[in-house]
């Protein structure tokens, strides 16, 4: 029994079944015992949206903290006192946990427990979320329809005609939500001719990395900004965390319709470019990739300093994006979460830089840096 059918009480055999047996109340998932878990709202806000939104609060300036955590993303999920928190999710372009680049939405989501890693720890943690991304959200042309608070309707995952009529809800092998893809029409990557997405995974082509880089070189510091603006990331709001201890089960009974309702956090889902899965040498990736973590990271406190003003929590915590099997070289990495929190040094975040079994050198060196010039 996986964690979706421990979660739901119903099998994941298709996702046909999955739709016509689960269904959409306003921000919950209703499971065949009548029992809801919330997924909350799902957007997909490009980095220049974000900052806009920024740029118009008119808090007092307070100066940010930086820390970093060696815990267990699970345990931190289901920590009461992280209710309101923003959680960064290592994902792919889909905002899915796809465990290869030949994995299909159809595969499911209940195969996310055979992977030890942390963004499917994290997807897990927020089982109704990850349950709405495959299934139930409504996508055009890419992107992600933002549903209106309390629309109802008898259609499969709440989908009005009058909204919806030209969506897909959910995604499957040749329907994917693309978190790239204004970065991509900006850069020219008509026809696939810079690179090919396939679910998630994003493979440029040897001329097309070659281009990208000259272009991210010559472009001035405020042409690359406008570049990173053009990213976005999926936000997965007011989740509710659907594990107890830290430990792969859900809170209570399910099946019962006595499970008791467990705390909301939010989610970022960001992805790095697959380095080392691609064919090319690691430097050639280096200027893409180094645009697509600097615009991750920002986005992501960005969304953070919204959310505290939203929550009442400003803790974020930050994961190593595009590290290990992904072939992102530690100092972009670091270099990318410096970038995002001095940008964001007089917003009052309380950031929380997460190192799974053991701290991180690299980590800890930047956290004393910050630390020691704040």
């Amino acid at each position: 029994m996986t964690w979706f059918q421990r979660l739901t009480g119903t099998g994941e055999d298709s996702p046909t079944q999955i739709r016509a047996e689960l269904s959409v109340r306003d921000d919950c998932l209703v499971c065949p015992g009548g029992q809801r878990i919330a997924f909350g709202r799902l957007e997909t806000p490009r980095l220049s949206e974000l900052r806009d939104r920024v740029s118009k609060l008119t808090t007092e300036p307070i100066c940010s903290t930086i820390q970093e955590v060696v815990a267990d993303v699970r345990r931190l999920h289901a920590d009461q006192d992280n209710a309101g928190a923003v959680f960064q999710v290592a994902s792919q372009f889909n905002l899915l946990e796809m465990t290869g680049p030949s994995v299909t939405p159809e595969r499911g989501v209940g195969i996310y427990e055979n992977d030890p890693t942390q963004g499917p720890a994290c997807a897990i943690a927020c089982g109704a979320g990850t349950i709405y991304r495959n299934y139930f959200a409504p996508v055009v042309d890419s992107t992600v329809v933002r549903r209106a608070a309390g629309e109802s309707s008898e259609l499969p995952g709440g989908a009005s005609t009058s909204d919806f009529s030209e969506c897909v809800l959910g995604q499957t092998a040749n329907h994917q939500i693309d978190c790239s893809a204004d970065l991509g029409s900006e850069l020219g990557n008509t026809d696939q001719r810079l690179w090919t997405m396939q679910n998630g995974y994003l493979f440029p082509t040897d001329d097309g990395l070659a281009e990208i880089a000259q272009t991210i070189r010559s472009a001035s510091p405020p042409g690359r900004e406008s570049l990173l603006g053009l990213l976005r990331i999926g936000l997965q709001i007011d989740a509710e965390v659907t594990i107890a201890d830290g430990r792969d089960q859900v809170s209570g009974q399910p099946a019962s319709g006595q499970r008791a309702s467990g705390h909301r956090v939010s989610q970022a889902y960001c992805s790095a470019l697959p380095v080392a899965y691609g064919r090319q040498p690691t430097e050639q990736w280096a200027d893409f990739a180094k645009l697509i973590l600097d615009a991750a990271y920002e986005a992501t406190l960005a969304a953070a300093v919204l959310n505290a003003i939203h929550s009442g929590n400003r803790v974020v915590y930050l994961t190593l994006l595009g590290g290990g099997v992904f072939g992102n070289r530690d100092q972009w990495i670091i270099d990318a979460i410096e970038r995002a929190f001095g940008k964001h040094v007089d917003h009052n975040l309380d950031v929380r830089i997460v190192s799974y079994g053991h701290s991180k050198p690299a980590v800890a060196e930047l956290v004393r840096r910050l630390q020691n010039s704040g």
